[in-house]
């Protein structure tokens, strides 16, 4: 039997507190963040990432949280 690695994404760098930020389609690089989540997805268009995931980063007061689309 094979087993399953879990997925580890990287750590997220302070500077994206509170914005929305596009994943790469392996969701292992940060290719584009925003205030809201059609600028981040605009701007990883724009860039060539035509499937990013995105993330809301939650504020860095904030212990927990978020939410994750795809696009």
């Amino acid at each position: 039997m094979q087993e399953e690695k879990a997925e580890v994404m990287p750590t997220v760098p302070i500077e994206y507190s509170g914005k929305w930020i596009a994943w790469s389609a392996d969701r292992m690089t940060i290719v584009s963040s925003g205030e809201t989540i059609r600028e981040a997805r605009n701007k990883a268009f724009q860039k060539g990432e035509k499937t990013p995931w995105l993330d809301k980063v939650p504020h860095r007061t904030i212990r927990f949280g978020g939410a994750a689309f795809r696009a």
